[in-house]
């Protein structure tokens, strides 16, 4: 009786939470060691880039330590004390893109509460359309996915306020973000092929560790046939 008492927690951790626990197996051991490497550096912002060049590159190489590190960040997501997932997430999210992992991207994003791009980079909106190589307008519909696959009410509202920020749907903050994703999805099919991506959105920051700017982003679609670049702010 004892036995079958302890098989089923066992069973009930498995199906719930205990699952989500973040285990750093060998690669993630490696991802660290390679960051901590490069520990040191003159200043904390050429010590951050130093590290965070160097675990990009192996994700980028490896299929397998991009595979384990996303594991490992997603299980992590809850755990707010975690200043290496925390880093990680951010080289996770870089390499996705440069490699243009869309089913990686939708389940980062459903599951990790990202913002930026690193602690002063760009809005995670702007950087799916608009970094590493020739990036298509129709990366944007990851953000889609991953708001309906979103686990969590804060995962779930950072992806909201990507897509209400990108498609100038912000000045109704009484809208639900259902109702205002759920429209906005069929607007953005209609205007993709009509639009290019903003230079001066990559201008908006939230405030960052190394960067102090907090601007409001200026639109990030704008007509093919308007100017190449928009820089006033919305009001």
């Amino acid at each position: 009786m004892q036995q079958r008492v302890v098989l089923l927690a066992a069973t009930s951790c498995i199906l719930s939470a205990c699952d989500r626990q973040p285990v750093e197996g060998p690669r993630v051991v490696e991802l660290r060691a390679v960051a901590d490497r490069n520990l040191g550096a003159d200043n904390p912002k050429s010590e951050y880039y130093a590290r965070f060049a160097a675990v990009y590159q192996l994700l980028v190489e490896s299929p397998e330590h991009l595979s384990d590190a996303l594991d490992y960040v997603v299980a992590a997501a809850d755990d707010h004390s975690n200043g290496f997932a925390g880093f990680l997430e951010y080289a996770v999210f870089a390499a996705l893109l440069r490699l243009d992992d869309r089913e990686g991207l939708r389940r980062l994003l459903a599951n990790v509460p990202l913002e930026v791009t690193g602690p002063d980079g760009v809005y995670i909106e702007y950087a799916l359309v608009a970094l590493y190589g020739d990036a298509p307008i129709d990366r944007f519909e990851v953000l889609f996915d991953a708001f309906h696959a979103a686990r969590g009410e804060l995962t779930k509202s950072h992806v909201a306020a990507a897509i209400r920020r990108a498609m100038d749907a912000e000045d109704d903050p009484a809208l639900p973000d259902e109702v205002a994703i759920k429209r906005l999805r069929p607007k953005f099919g209609q205007l993709r092929h009509q639009v290019n991506v903003n230079p001066a959105y990559s201008e908006a920051y939230i405030r960052g560790f190394f960067d102090t700017s907090n601007t409001i982003p200026p639109p990030l679609f704008i007509p093919k046939d308007g100017p190449d670049r928009v820089e006033q702010r919305r009001k």
